[in-house]
Formats: C-alpha cells, structure tokens, sequence
C-alpha cells in the first residue's frame, strides 16, 4: 500500500478524531488564522476579490436551479398546468389557495411566499383540494376581478372557490 493510499484511508478510519482536533487547533490558533488572512488580503486584493466574485456566481447559481426544483416538483404535484386556461409554459404558472386564503396562510410561521411556500407544500406532502395551478394572468384576475376573470374564460367560477376575491 502507498503512502497516499494509507493517508487516505487513515483519514477515513480517524475522521471524527481529525476534526475534533482540526476544530480545537483553530480555536487555540485563531489570532494567528486571522491574522494570515489579513496579511494574504493585503497583499493579494485581486485574488481574493476573484475568488469572491467566483464564489457568489456558483452560490447564486446553486440557488436558482435549487429554486427551479422546487418549484418544479410542487407544480407537477397539481397537474402542471393553469387550472383556468390551460397555459403550460413553466415561468407563468404558479401556486393557488382555491379559497383566497392565502394572507391567512402566509401569517403563519413558517410559510411566506415564493420558495417558503413551494418549500412548506414539499413538507406536508403536497395537500389537496387546498392549492391549484394558476398562471400569473388567471392568478391576479381571480384576485381582483372576478367578474373579468369569469366573464373572460367560462371555468373561472370552479377555479375562483367559494369566497370572494380579497381585494377591490
């Protein structure tokens, strides 16, 4: 066995106890740490500023395909389609309270809007009879003007639940 190789699987079998060790040391070296990073800032703005700018393209990166997943998987969960008019294009559609109630869905801790919303539904199973999938157009329709929206596409009474829209 190589060097490498019994590096590597030392490394495997002591995992825990390099780390614990590798945690203390910073603890007991920080000032010195902190210092070396100070001094490598210093000296090297322009690496330290690429390697920045590299990093927070890779994080937002990450969390944009992150968002689209998730978003994704809680449209497919209700039929991946606007409930109303049919509209199958990804980027217009989104999640729907059937009963206009989703101002009292958001005060709740927890589940606000966007990703926390697609997030929470992911949690609980994705619940039916409670949420549908509307595009924006039909989703803000319902919300304002219900008498547009219906008088506009003929289902828009199923797809407007029992209550009246919450605004105007």
């Amino acid at each position: 066995m190589s060097s490498k190789e019994y590096a590597r699987q030392y490394r495997l079998t002591h995992k825990a106890e390099l780390l614990a060790h590798e945690r203390s040391y910073r603890e007991t070296h920080r000032k010195e740490f902190n210092e070396r990073a100070r001094a490598y800032k210093a000296k090297y703005p322009d690496r330290v500023k690429a390697s920045l700018e590299k990093y927070h393209a890779s994080i937002q990166a990450y969390s944009k395909k992150h968002y689209r997943d998730v978003k994704a998987a809680a449209i497919a969960a209700y039929g991946s389609r606007c409930a109303c008019c049919g509209e199958a294009e990804f980027c217009f559609l989104t999640i729907d309270h059937i009963n206009n109630d989703g101002n009292r869905h958001r005060s709740q801790p927890g589940s606000a809007t966007g990703y926390a919303i697609y997030r929470w539904l992911k949690k609980e199973g994705y619940p039916k009879g409670q949420f549908q999938v509307l595009c924006w157009n039909c989703n803000c329709a319902k919300v304002h003007s219900q008498e547009e929206h219906e008088r506009i596409h003929p289902n828009a009474k199923e797809v407007n639940g029992n209550r009246p829209a919450l605004f105007f």
